[in-house]
């Protein structure tokens, strides 16, 4: 595939395994690309929790899109889903039930290769930072290639402008520490502010992040 031309709508959303959020994401989708809202021709969503039937993610089988996630595994709760024009490589190394991991070619020289991970953080789970994503951090920077961590982390953190922590907060920037530089984004400040000017302070999960490379 060619590298796509023109803005790329983005988010991150948990889909609570729900059909109705599905068809409203397909329905806004639709509405910004063929209207051509301020741009955008491509899209990609980092999605969590998709609905499944037999063990396969459903509802998804649009005209002209992609849907990676394992299908090894009896309950996929990570998917990325993305409109095929894009130079997309899927990467199994880095794939599981609860992370799906893509390489993005963007054909932009100033950002020409990110590594794109869905990820699903299980709210029952003991371990909030896996051996698997310190093990994608590292590979990112050994590599020296972008990564954009897209996740439902069931947790609080001043980081993402909530006003406590709890212990899955503490243990995301306890991994920050570690793995991710301080200079890294962990998210952008300009929806912090829209956040705070909204008098919203607890956002575990951030929904439709958009950016663009264009």
């Amino acid at each position: 595939a060619s590298p796509c031309r023109g803005r790329v709508l983005m988010g991150q959303i948990n889909m609570q395994k729900s059909q109705t959020v599905l068809a409203s994401i397909w329905v806004f989708t639709n509405d910004k690309l063929q209207t051509g809202w301020v741009g955008f021709r491509s899209f990609l969503y980092c999605i969590q929790e998709p609905p499944i039937y037999k063990n396969r993610v459903t509802g998804l089988n649009f005209k002209n899109t992609f849907l990676y996630y394992d299908h090894s595994c009896d309950r996929p709760r990570a998917a990325i889903f993305m409109s095929n024009d894009l130079h997309m490589w899927p990467v199994p190394e880095f794939t599981s039930g609860d992370i799906a991991t893509c390489l993005w070619k963007t054909g932009n020289e100033e950002l020409p290769e990110v590594l794109i991970a869905s990820v699903y953080m299980d709210i029952n789970s003991t371990i909030t930072w896996t051996d698997e994503l310190d093990r994608l951090v590292r590979l990112s920077q050994v590599r020296k290639k972008e990564l954009l961590i897209c996740a439902d982390t069931n947790a609080h953190s001043g980081l993402w402008g909530c006003a406590n922590n709890n212990k899955r907060g503490d243990d995301i920037e306890e991994a920050k520490g570690k793995v991710i530089a301080e200079e890294d984004d962990v998210v952008n400040e300009d929806i912090l502010k829209a956040l705070k000017k909204a008098k919203i302070e607890q956002v575990p999960v951030m929904p439709f992040v958009i950016d663009e490379i264009e």
